[in-house]
């Protein structure tokens, strides 16, 4: 072994045994050194008003003390986005530590989907089955559900309809109210006066209102948007509507009429059956 070789054995050792000593020193002085000023973001983009800063202060003062001045060795970042997003009046929260070694917490919201009425109170409910209960300064454009419910038949089992309504803004701006009937059928009631739509259950929800977009686009336009009084799309590749004149009318001249079913057979949609006496 030659000289430099020797020189480079030696300095290579002493390389790793100031890096194992540094970095673990190093580590130790970062978990002992307070957060600092921890920077609050509410996204309230529906200004629904559940939450803001001080709210999110107050919740964490009362279970892990002052933000600034705690520690990664005195509080752990996952446990404390876990206790947020576990909060009703959050949709969902998301902490990153700070280049300068503090903590930003980034908080939404909850967004209702609707506002259920129950008995005795009402709350609003987002897509995940959170509630908060209604209050006179809370006011948000959602459908209004009400109707017969247990604890086998929940407002919870609507999510599915709810969420697929809250993702489309024509059909969230086009339902009024969701009620449930004593046999747990669903019926909408849209802001357009004069029918009410019989959807059954939540199941094909996407087939479902895309049948009730074909009435809407091709049907009602011609017949009128009070001509039948409830509108069904539970069946299975159909929609079945009752007049609310159940005397039999002649139909609008640009539409061939099949005099027996009464069936709409102009455009290409599924078969539309006009029931004029009961379903």
């Amino acid at each position: 072994m030659t000289k430099r070789t020797a020189i480079y054995c030696v300095l290579t050792m002493l390389l790793l045994l100031y890096l194992a000593v540094a970095i673990p020193a190093s580590r130790g002085a970062d978990a002992s050194r307070p957060y600092g000023q921890t920077l609050i973001t509410v996204d309230d983009t529906l200004h629904v008003g559940f939450i803001d800063a001080s709210d999110i202060r107050g919740m964490c003062l009362k279970r892990y003390g002052i933000l600034d001045s705690l520690t990664p060795a005195t509080l752990n970042m996952q446990d404390l986005e876990d206790f947020l997003n576990s909060q009703p009046e959050i949709e969902n929260a998301e902490i990153i530590r700070l280049n300068d070694g503090s903590l930003s917490l980034y908080v939404r919201p909850m967004v209702p989907v609707a506002r259920v009425f129950m008995s005795d109170s009402s709350y609003y409910i987002n897509g995940l089955g959170k509630r908060i209960r209604s209050q006179l300064q809370y006011h948000i454009d959602v459908p209004v559900v009400s109707g017969h419910f247990d604890s086998l038949h929940t407002p919870e089992r609507l999510l599915p309809m709810l969420r697929h309504i809250a993702s489309d803004p024509e059909l969230n701006a086009l339902v009024s109210t969701i009620h449930t009937d004593a046999r747990n059928n669903i019926f909408i009631v849209p802001v357009i006066r004069g029918h009410i739509v019989e959807i059954g259950d939540t199941s094909l929800i996407q087939d479902k209102f895309d049948r009730l977009g074909v009435m809407y686009r091709e049907v009602l336009p011609l017949k009128g948007w009070t001509y039948y009084d409830t509108i069904s799309v539970r069946y299975r590749g159909r929609v079945v509507a009752t007049r609310s004149n159940k005397r039999q009318a002649p139909p609008p001249p640009d539409l061939t009429l099949d005099e027996e079913l009464d069936s709409i057979h102009d455009f290409s949609a599924p078969l539309f059956i006009d029931d004029s006496v009961a379903h």
